[in-house]
């Protein structure tokens, strides 16, 4: 009886065992399982995300062919019009005013690599207004001033993906302006960390614009200017990154203060930049487009009118604009 009895107990310790043993093994074979077919996943959608990089990248490029495509036919087209008087005025147009004289500025600029020279058919002074730090809640007010005045100007914006931040930039290229590229994150520690995270930046901000837009963004300014002393890497290795992207950097030659800790007020924006450009045939104006800048935008039309008084040509940045270059710290 006793004999029957351990065996029966026995068995039952076998089962429960046997049980116990299953129910451990069975959800790590099945966790094995869905990892391996989560692994799987992941490589089938970076592939396909890789492939819609890919695809986006070659219709911009197909786009910009169009669009340059176009200029061209447009540019002969005129050019045939306007052949019979462009040979009296040709004369005229070859004293346009080239390089920037610079050296007695306090910021000192020079030209890293071979620039085409500005525009001969606008003669006199340019004045290249700029607006750093955007989109922001005064994006729309600068806008809706050089609407006003039917001034054209250039924004170095950051990355942001807000419902707003993508009307501001689609805004600012639907009304003729130049949308440039000032890093995404605008944070200098990660930024110039090194060379790989610049890129990285850049590319995110690129894809970020050219999403927006339908076009790549050709104009860069680097965050602190290329002569700030926060880069960890060299800043002309950076430039010539830039420059095998086929974009262009600019810096600046007129302070207009707005970037001080302590708010400047509008008469002493306006006195920075009328003072700045006296003198300059080629003036590149610093300003920010941020939240907290509204004396920037209150002397912004006391600055264009007075430029236009003056005799200044208020140019957004484009191909033939002559660049602004700090001098490199490294």
């Amino acid at each position: 009886m006793d004999e029957r009895r351990k065996k029966r107990v026995r068995r039952l310790k076998e089962v429960i065992i046997g049980l116990f043993i299953f129910f451990l093994l069975v959800p790590v074979i099945f966790n094995s399982i869905l990892l391996r077919e989560f692994r799987d996943l992941k490589k089938r959608f970076d592939y396909l995300e890789d492939s819609y990089q890919i695809l986006n990248d070659e219709i911009a490029l197909y786009k910009e062919k169009i669009n340059s495509d176009a200029k061209v036919y447009i540019v002969d087209e005129t050019e045939s019009k306007a052949s019979d008087t462009a040979l009296s005025d040709s004369a005229d147009q070859e004293k346009a005013e080239g390089a920037l004289s610079a050296a007695n500025d306090v910021i000192k600029s020079s030209s890293a690599k071979e620039e085409p020279a500005s525009d001969p058919a606008i003669i006199g002074p340019k004045v290249y207004l700029t607006f750093d730090d955007g989109p922001s809640e005064n994006t729309d007010r600068i806008l809706d001033i050089l609407a006003e005045y039917d001034v054209k100007a250039t924004f170095f914006t950051v990355g942001q993906t807000d419902p707003a931040s993508e009307s501001h930039y689609k805004r600012i290229v639907r009304e003729g302006h130049t949308l440039g590229m000032h890093s995404y994150s605008h944070k200098y520690s990660k930024l110039y960390e090194s060379e790989a995270a610049f890129k990285k930046d850049y590319k995110k901000i690129s894809k970020l614009l050219t999403k927006y837009i339908g076009s790549k963004p050709l104009y860069y300014r680097f965050p602190g200017g290329s002569s700030n002393s926060v880069s960890s890497v060299s800043i002309k290795d950076l430039a010539a990154f830039l420059d095998s992207e086929g974009v262009t950097y600019f810096d600046w030659n007129v302070a207009s203060g707005d970037a001080e800790k302590d708010p400047l007020s509008a008469e002493e924006i306006y006195k920075n930049v009328i003072d700045g450009v006296k003198g300059k045939d080629n003036a590149v104006v610093l300003m920010h487009d941020l939240a907290t800048k509204g004396t920037t935008v209150e002397a912004l039309p006391r600055i264009i009118k007075k430029l236009r008084s003056e005799g200044y040509n208020i140019l957004p940045i484009d191909e033939n604009t002559e660049p602004v270059h700090h001098t490199i710290r490294k």
